[in-house]
């Protein structure tokens, strides 16, 4: 659930605002009068964020890979073929 507080209001009842963070997996968006706004989050939810993150950029990394091999940019190479260039062959 989403929840959006002005700066004030946060500060006045930070504890309960991080209560529902942690215990009710609340995401709050802290308002300011400059327009600047800032998100708190558990930590679990930080940490899936990065994960799914991290996820993201392997997947890609992939796909970029399977591209490569798709256009020509990539030599297979059997383990036979390795083993004899490391012989000198």
């Amino acid at each position: 659930m989403l929840e959006v507080l002005n700066y004030s209001e946060a500060r006045k009842n930070l504890r309960q605002v991080l209560e529902n963070v942690e215990e009710k997996e609340r995401v709050v968006i802290i308002t300011r009068k400059s327009g600047g706004k800032a998100v708190v989050i558990s930590l679990e939810r930080l940490n899936e964020l990065e994960k799914a993150e991290r996820n993201l950029r392997y997947l890609q990394m992939l796909d970029r890979s399977i591209e490569s091999l798709e256009s020509g940019g990539i030599v297979l190479k059997s383990m036979e073929d390795v083993k004899g260039l490391e012989e000198g062959k």
